[in-house]
């Protein structure tokens, strides 16, 4: 996965990113490897609770509920949360991780049975 992925280089889907008006989504994801590359500040899915509507262009922001793996190639099991209605975890879905080196690919599930949620971002 480290050199055969898919690049998500939107800005937008930073939590650096002004609030957006037009929700987002990532229904038109497949289970497939991922690497965000939208600029300074859209490098890996952020690991903090988003607790606003809009943030990263989405109605339900999506963050990693754990640490980033350490072990460069190591591949992890992981979950990241959507916010919606005070409650950081209130819906759930399973990702895969994997460190490579300077970066980090992501291998996510489509949002599609979610309504506007959007997986958020942060600098490395």
């Amino acid at each position: 996965p480290c050199r055969s992925y898919q690049s998500l280089n939107d800005a937008t889907r930073s939590t650096s990113a002004p609030i957006q008006i037009a929700f987002k989504s990532d229904e038109g994801l497949t289970d497939s490897w991922y690497r965000f590359d939208g600029g300074n500040y859209s490098q890996m899915i952020t690991t903090k609770c988003i607790q606003t509507y809009g943030k990263c262009g989405a109605l339900l922001p999506g963050w990693m509920s754990s640490k980033h793996p350490s072990a460069l190639y190591q591949v992890a099991n992981k979950t990241v949360c959507f916010y919606y209605n005070g409650d950081c975890c209130y819906y759930k879905v399973p990702i895969q991780v994997k460190h490579c080196s300077e970066y980090f690919v992501y291998r996510l599930p489509s949002t599609s049975h979610l309504f506007q949620a959007r997986y958020c971002t942060s600098k490395l």
